[in-house]
């Protein structure tokens, strides 16, 4: 059973990868081929299919890609690998709400299930998205604002 310490010395003790090379060779690139493999493509025409088959190519695909890949730890630049039984068990076991934010501000994230009719969670922000200093007040202000954004990432 993976636990914190577990994760955490993963993370610590990982192979060493430069982040840009992390991102382009170890997931973009495999991305590509798996979304041949699983045959995964987006269509316009459709943004939400509902063909369940290709929801569950997407898991499939994704989950190929999460053995492989591992977790990237930014702050180490290491690689956490972890065996398929342990990425299952941590699926079957997470949580399936968590509620954020306290009082007036709280919002609940839930597992969402294909055919739920319930608002998505929406998580708005700049999170990954490199932006000077001097705008990124503004910016984050403007997402917090918005009506529809659930929380900030």
């Amino acid at each position: 059973m993976l636990t914190p310490l577990l994760v955490e010395e993963r993370a610590r003790r990982g192979a060493y990868v430069e982040q840009r090379k992390f991102d382009l060779e170890h997931v973009s690139k495999r991305v590509a081929e798996l979304e041949k493999e699983y045959g995964v493509a987006y269509d316009a025409a459709r943004p939400f299919p509902l063909d369940r088959g290709v929801g569950k190519a997407v898991y499939e695909a994704g989950f190929a890609l999460a053995l492989e890949t591992g977790l990237y730890v930014v702050e180490e630049s290491r690689v956490a690998k972890f065996a398929e039984e342990e990425l299952r068990e941590a699926l079957e076991s997470a949580r399936r709400e968590l509620t954020l934010g306290r009082g007036l501000d709280s919002r609940t994230l839930w597992a969402r299930l294909p055919g739920d009719r319930r608002k998505p969670f929406v998580f708005g922000g700049l999170a990954g998205t490199p932006v000077p200093e001097e705008y990124f007040y503004a910016t984050a202000l403007s997402y917090a604002q918005q009506p529809l954004v659930d929380a900030l990432d």
